[in-house]
């Protein structure tokens, strides 16, 4: 049997990076196997840079893309898998500020927005200041009106890849229609973090993904297990966030050398020393 493990960005530690593990009966044929798989990953090394457009960006690509299928954009940064807080609104802002329609966003870490929706009542509206509430520097808050469209309590079965068979349990949750002319704009609120790489997290509250033109949602890679086949394309999206994904731009302080200086451009190295 053979895998690989491939590491966190923010890990500055001494074994940071990607890590094949190999066993089997036969030494030999262990190291044949993970030896095949570093070689496999060195040849296509390349399609781990992935590009990412600004919030601005994404949602303008997102917007004039013709397909038949959903346009993903994944706002990498904020993945509460990696620590980040989950309640950014740059995306949410872009959507607004494009007018864009058919959209959906999930999801926002804001207990206090998810026990007002409840508060309020589906169909009805109220005003607050949905997310940007962790304090960190360029992330504040949406201020604006929602409306209630759907309500739970946050306990559902996941139904997707990373997660299948497992029970949510987010508190108070709500889908939220944002109250503004001239878009079609929906959110996700919860009452904890969690990841947003399953589709139950839409689904259980009622949403056509497949009638959407563009799902946005606050995961890194997971997201792609479940969201994949659903989507026409996949956006990579930099906005502010606590998951810094531009590798090159974090002051490393413990990393071996071997790996460091695969993260600058012009080198060549070897991550797997």
């Amino acid at each position: 049997s053979c895998d690989i493990a491939m590491g966190f960005p923010p890990a500055d530690i001494f074994d940071a990076g990607p890590s094949v593990v190999a066993f089997g009966s036969d030494q030999n044929e262990a190291n044949l196997a993970a030896d095949a798989l570093i070689e496999y990953f060195q040849a296509h090394r390349e399609k781990f840079n992935v590009k990412m457009l600004s919030a601005k960006d994404a949602v303008k690509t997102a917007m004039s893309h013709e397909g038949s299928k959903p346009v993903v954009i994944a706002d990498v940064q904020d993945n509460p898998g990696a620590g980040a807080p989950s309640d950014t609104t740059q995306i949410l802002k872009s959507l607004l500020d494009a007018n864009a329609t058919h959209a959906v966003l999930g999801l926002i870490n804001d207990p206090e927005a998810a026990t007002l929706a409840h508060k309020t009542g589906l169909g009805n509206n109220f005003s607050a200041n949905l997310g940007g509430k962790s304090g960190l520097p360029n992330m504040g808050p949406l201020e604006g009106c929602f409306r209630v469209r759907a309500l739970s309590d946050g306990i559902f079965d996941f139904t997707g890849a990373m997660y299948q068979g497992a029970k949510a349990q987010i508190g108070p949750m709500a889908l939220l229609e944002i109250v503004a002319d001239d878009c079609d704009i929906q959110v996700i609120v919860g009452s904890k973090r969690c990841q947003c790489l399953d589709q139950a997290i839409f689904t259980h509250l009622g949403v056509d993904l497949a009638t959407k033109k563009i799902i946005a949602l606050k995961s890194t890679v997971h997201f792609r297990g479940d969201f994949e086949s659903l989507a026409d394309l996949i956006i990579i999206a930099e906005a502010p966030g606590a998951n810094f994904c531009r590798l090159d731009e974090i002051p490393y302080q413990n990393l071996r050398p071997e790996l460091l200086a695969t993260i600058r451009p012009s080198t060549d190295s070897n991550p797997f020393p």
